[in-house]
């Protein structure tokens, strides 16, 4: 089944006397939900968490609560256009004491181990109560659930860091191939990070290899996921890539190879 976190609206600001109906725009897949770095691709293993950012334009303000006031409904369709899962969220109003006409929003959703494969779309609707006209804002997402595979799940990826600060690559690893004898898998993991620019190395590569370094909680018998972490102290600002190659040896899969970018600020 699917399974619905709670629909996470985060309001930043709104002028005052707007009057144009509310509209989603600015819609991004990321890694990992708000400030994630951007996902490319629509299509998820099972346990993979789909994460969208969005911007709601044009929400009215009332004029005698100084307020805004929505609600949204989540729902997903098959490849048919048939609904098989509706979620109302519930009413929000909220002062904003920042002004401006941009209003920041998320959503997640977690992918059924027991969902079928196929094509799916998300549907996203937006009423805005201050709005008399009733003309709500629609975000519809088509993405693709595979069948159960070898491949990374719940990426979290922060697209930004603060010189001085850290930063901290997550996603879990699913569905590896286990030796008959053993039960162990064979996988070997490496991490490089580029200067996004020149796509040189700035420091040596970091290996990982399963079954020696899987956490001791890890039941691979029970549920075949192993998690992977990645921390970097970010210790200068620029712009890089962490490049990563995963090998699988028992079965010989492709490799697989993601990349993910993070632009290291300095505050001033």
């Amino acid at each position: 089944m699917w399974k619905f976190p709670a629909l996470l609206l985060a309001l930043a600001s709104l002028a005052p006397g707007l009057a144009s109906a509310v509209e989603v725009k600015s819609v991004r897949s990321t890694y990992g939900g708000f400030a994630g770095a951007t996902r490319p691709d629509t299509k998820y293993l099972p346990g993979d968490v789909l994460f969208l950012e969005y911007e709601l334009r044009g929400l009215m303000v009332g004029e005698k609560t100084g307020t805004v006031s929505y609600y949204s409904v989540l729902e997903f369709f098959d490849s048919s256009g048939k609904s098989i899962s509706e979620k109302k969220n519930p009413k929000q109003e909220l002062v904003l004491q920042l002004g401006g006409n941009s209003v920041p929003g998320d959503l997640n959703a977690v992918m059924g181990d027991n969902q079928p494969p196929g094509k799916y779309k998300l549907k996203l609707t937006v009423y805005d109560n201050n709005d008399k006209s009733g003309k709500p804002a629609v975000l519809e997402y088509p993405f693709e659930l595979l069948p159960k595979s070898f491949g990374v799940v719940q990426v979290v990826a922060p697209a930004f860091g603060v010189a001085g600060g850290n930063h901290l690559l997550q996603f879990a690893l699913v569905n590896m191939p286990l030796d008959d004898k053993t039960g162990d898998p064979n996988v070997d993991i490496t991490f490089r990070v580029v200067e996004e620019s020149s796509k040189k190395e700035v420091a040596k590569p970091v290996y990982m290899s399963f079954p020696k370094d899987l956490p001791d909680e890890v039941n691979l018998k029970k549920q075949n996921l192993a998690p992977v972490q990645f921390p970097m102290y970010l210790n200068r600002p620029g712009r890089f890539l962490v490049n990563v190659e995963i090998a699988e040896k028992l079965k010989k899969t492709p490799p697989l190879k993601l990349q993910f970018p993070v632009n290291v600020i300095e505050l001033k």
